[in-house]
């Protein structure tokens, strides 16, 4: 990990931090803010753009020798929410983490970004796009899962649509096209070095604690498969997920105090804006996706920790002097 230096306004907003989710790999506080430091400057060179354009606006080739050409997208959300289904299926069938998902969408995205010619045609023939999508799943098993899956297994389950030759090919062009660079922050890291820095006196409530990061890591899956963020920063979309699963416990084991507190902590670590129009935007969107795809399991827990009274003690005055960070919906 690079080293940097802590600033003073990070180091003083660290003193109360407790360990939580990193106290088992002995990882501190002060650590964790210096990775999400590096994390945030890495992620601006890993997102991609709005390749499908509208859905069917024309999106300028990126190849130089032909500047003037267009090539109008055959594909549209449509097929990437089909391919994303698909690859969580998989993920679920052979026990994949599902994280494994969203890294596999993530090099998808970048790479209908680049503007190659594999790329573009990708974008133009359907066919070639599932191929893509399917590679680009095989690519994030491949690196990130201690069982992996044969190219063989996988042209199998094409049901014979792809060779293994094609498959191959096709990962070839994805590292040509990414330059291999494969190793982007996702927003589920984020969201485990966020919750490292929850103040320890809050840190013994686990049940809620725990809630909250399932909470959190849910509206991160829903997210993957959300064209609409796919070129959104996975920064932004976890802390987004964090706030939205504060809001659903409430006020009684994360008080108002509490939740500036920690706003005050991630935005200094982040340098983050959690009023700017882009963050309210994410969050509102997650909001609405995860309204729409709750469980009754996960609606359940909630109420029943909502039931529960919380054992925390707030060590923070009770007046507050700044606007609320997130909006009580109790």
């Amino acid at each position: 990990m690079c080293s940097i230096t802590t600033t003073s306004d990070a180091s003083s907003s660290t003193s109360e931090i407790g360990e939580f989710f990193f106290s088992s790999s002995g990882i501190s506080p002060e650590e964790a803010v210096e990775r999400i430091k590096v994390m945030r400057r890495q992620e601006e060179s890993f997102l991609c753009t709005d390749y499908l354009s509208g859905c069917g606006d024309a999106i300028q080739c990126g190849n130089e020798t032909t500047s003037q050409t267009t090539v109008r997208p055959a594909i549209d959300v449509g097929c990437r929410t089909k391919m994303c289904e698909w690859c969580y299926q998989i993920a679920d069938f052979c026990k994949y983490q599902r994280e494994s998902v969203g890294i596999g969408m993530h090099y998808l995205d970048r790479f209908l970004s680049s503007g190659s010619e594999a790329a573009n045609m990708a974008l133009t023939n359907k066919k070639v796009y599932q191929l893509a999508a399917m590679t680009a799943f095989y690519i994030a098993i491949k690196l990130f899962e201690p069982s992996q899956i044969e190219v063989k297994t996988l042209s199998e389950l094409s049901r014979g649509c792809y060779s293994v030759e094609e498959i191959t090919e096709m990962e070839a062009e994805f590292l040509r096209a990414l330059s291999w660079r494969m190793h982007a922050p996702s927003s589920v890291a984020f969201v485990h070095h966020y919750l490292s820095l929850i103040p320890a006196y809050l840190a013994h409530d686990k049940v809620a604690l725990q809630l909250m990061l399932d909470v959190s890591l849910y509206q991160t899956e829903l997210a993957v498969g959300e064209y609409d963020l796919a070129s959104a920063r996975p920064s932004v979309i976890a802390f987004a997920s964090i706030v939205n699963a504060m809001n659903i416990l409430g006020t009684r084991h994360f008080p108002e105090t509490e939740r500036i507190l920690f706003g005050e902590i991630v935005s200094s670590a982040t340098e983050m804006d959690h009023l700017s129009f882009e963050f309210t935007s994410i969050k509102n969107f997650l909001g609405m996706c995860l309204s729409k795809n709750a469980s009754e399991e996960m609606i359940h827990a909630v109420n029943q920790v909502n039931a529960t009274q919380s054992t925390c003690v707030s060590r923070r005055s009770p007046i507050c002097v700044t606007n609320s960070y997130v909006q009580d919906r109790q």
